[in-house]
C-alpha cells in the first residue's frame, strides 16, 4: 500500500490537533482560570469567612458557570478543529497530486 506526502501529512496534522486540543482542554488549575476570577475569588472569600448556605451557594455558582465557560470553549475548539480538518483533508485528497492512469499509453 502505497502512501503518499499529503496523506501523511494530513494524518499528522490531525494527530497534532488532537494533541493540542487535549493539552489546551485540560486545566488542572481550573480555578485559576481568568474567567470571571474576581467574582469567584469573591464568593469563595465569603463562605470561607461566614459558612453560610447562601455563600456556599454563591461560590458554586460561580464554579458552575466556569465550567460552563470551560465547556463551551472546548466545543468551540472542537468545531473550529473539524471546520479545519474537513477543509484540508479535501483539498488534499481532491486536488493533491494524482496519479495518471489513462491507459492511453501515453
Amino acid at each position: 500500500m502505497k502512501f503518499s506526502s499529503y496523506k501523511i501529512f494530513i494524518v499528522l496534522a490531525l494527530l497534532f490537533q488532537v494533541v493540542l486540543f487535549i493539552c489546551l482542554n485540560t486545566n488542572l488549575d481550573a480555578l485559576g482560570d481568568t474567567y470571571r476570577h474576581e467574582e469567584r475569588r469573591t464568593a469563595l472569600m465569603n463562605w470561607g469567612n461566614a459558612h453560610t448556605p447562601e455563600s456556599k451557594a454563591e461560590f458554586d455558582r460561580e464554579v458552575k458557570l466556569l465550567d460552563e465557560h470551560l465547556q463551551k470553549r472546548a466545543y468551540i475548539m472542537a468545531s473550529v478543529f473539524l471546520i479545519i480538518d474537513g477543509i484540508g483533508i479535501f483539498c488534499f485528497w481532491n486536488y493533491g497530486v494524482k496519479s495518471s492512469k489513462s491507459g492511453l499509453g501515453v
